[in-house]
């Protein structure tokens, strides 16, 4: 069974206040994208990945992250488009006709473990589609303009990260219809349950998190220096 991650790095990342994409930053030393793609390279489930980046961080990426770091199973370095669902769908277009299993994750996530892949992927292969994630700790409010609508109840709800993975058949199935009803979702799970398809939900990891502002930034700079 062919499984393949398709490392979703092709946005701007501008909120982190830099003129240089957050997925290139460098952290520890190392780009940020460097730590995501590494965690697939050194798992024995995945098969091959596919690096999704903006245009113009091509040979950037296939020079200091590929080369640089010796990642054998990286089949393909290829341009992104101008939202996610564009760079994520132009990852799957590139896929191996023998591809089984696709796992998305975040180019922004470098503290993904190995053991959350493989759980991913199991899930995958059993239910079609698995997302982790974790319990909102927070009172959580649903708001218009401002003013609070509602308290919603927080035990039915998850904050949903990746790695996300899937059967092929269902997430192309869902891209497919995603693009022809021009109906897109925030994320790749978000597509698959438009098409009415079920979602399996494991348990994410705390530390696990998407660098987003230059809080999360310095905070994942602390965990690499605490060798955490």
């Amino acid at each position: 069974m062919d499984k393949t991650a398709i490392i979703a790095a092709g946005g701007c990342g501008k909120r982190l206040g830099n003129d240089t994409p957050k997925q290139f930053l460098r952290l520890a030393g190392r780009p940020m994208l460097y730590y995501s793609v590494h965690a697939f390279e050194q798992n024995e489930n995945v098969d091959s990945i596919i690096i999704v980046v903006p245009k113009e961080y091509l040979g950037y990426t296939e020079r200091e992250i590929v080369s640089e770091f010796s990642l054998k199973k990286v089949s393909a370095v290829i341009a992104g488009g101008e939202q996610r669902y564009h760079s994520v769908y132009a990852g799957l277009n590139a896929l191996s006709s023998s591809c089984d299993i696709v796992i998305v994750h975040d180019g922004a996530r470098p503290f993904v473990t190995s053991n959350l892949i493989d759980e991913i992927i199991n899930a995958a292969v059993q239910f079609g589609a698995a997302i982790p994630g974790v319990s909102p700790k927070d009172t959580i409010k649903q708001i218009y303009k401002r003013k609070v609508l509602c308290t919603l109840n927080r035990d039915n709800m998850i904050s949903v990260q990746t790695p996300q993975a899937f059967k092929y058949s269902v997430i192309m199935n869902a891209y497919k219809i995603a693009f022809l009803q021009n109906k897109f979702a925030s994320d790749d799970a978000g597509l698959v349950e438009l098409t009415g398809d079920p979602v399996w939900v494991l348990d994410g990891d705390d530390k696990n998190i998407k660098i987003t502002t230059s809080n999360d930034f310095t905070y994942a700079e602390w965990l690499l220096s605490e060798g955490r």
